[in-house]
């Protein structure tokens, strides 16, 4: 407890208080309280795999800055239990559906996806030391067995990412601020013009659902404060 204080106190001082109010507060209020996040320890994602999915990580602890997004959110983990029953709750064809993890740190929801017949799941991360996380948490998971070549990790800006023209599912949880989350909007928007489909989009902890709200694109099937679920209006 005494390190997350150290924490909180450290984004004070990087960011100033009302941008850590507005933008981690709700987040390190979902971390220390909700359920999900208190059965960390009993979910034993990590010491059933032999894999390093969970922590927090701040933005500026990490070593390498280079194109670094001036709103990136800090690092942490849903519960495999939590993000099997978001990724329940929308709709994937069989072999025809790509998940999109929007901000996938360290790579939990790329390695529970594994558990469902998506044609295609990417990963998209801007840190190359949690993308590197990433890639060896694959690459523990895969031990003993046939690598699943349906995974691709991109080490990358997020709002820069080109989505793939398959139904998709674009997995989000609270990964950057507003600045990001308007360009990620506007490139479904663009794509959907382009190519219009199904795409569903889970966001967790969403403090910027207005901006799909407010997207003609999309329309809210369900939305809480703990997570929002949206659907394309086209396809």
């Amino acid at each position: 407890m005494l390190a997350f204080a150290r924490h909180c106190a450290s984004f004070v001082r990087h960011y100033g208080i009302v941008a850590s109010l507005r933008e981690v507060g709700p987040l390190i209020r979902e971390l220390l309280f909700r359920s999900e996040e208190r059965a960390e320890l009993a979910d034993g994602f990590d010491g059933r795999r032999g894999t390093d999915t969970s922590g927090m990580v701040m933005p500026w602890e990490l070593r390498d800055q280079s194109n670094a997004p001036i709103d990136s959110n800090p690092y942490a983990s849903l519960t495999s239990d939590r993000i099997r029953t978001l990724l329940g709750a929308v709709p994937v064809v069989d072999g025809e559906t790509t998940l999109v993890d929007l901000g996938s740190g360290k790579g939990r929801v790329l390695l529970v996806a594994q558990e469902i017949p998506f044609k295609r799941i990417v990963g998209v991360e801007w840190s190359s030391e949690l993308h590197a996380v990433a890639q060896k948490n694959v690459a523990i998971a895969a031990a003993g067995r046939e690598p699943d070549d349906r995974l691709e990790l991109l080490r990358m800006d997020a709002g820069e990412y080109v989505f793939p023209t398959d139904p998709l599912v674009v997995f989000l949880f609270n990964p950057f601020g507003a600045a990001t989350m308007a360009r990620v909007v506007a490139n479904l928007e663009r794509t959907l013009a382009e190519h219009p489909r199904p795409i569903s989009v889970i966001y967790a902890n969403p403090l910027h659902a207005d901006l799909f709200e407010s997207s003609p694109a999309f329309r809210a099937i369900a939305a809480t404060r703990a997570h929002a679920l949206f659907e394309s209006v086209a396809g």
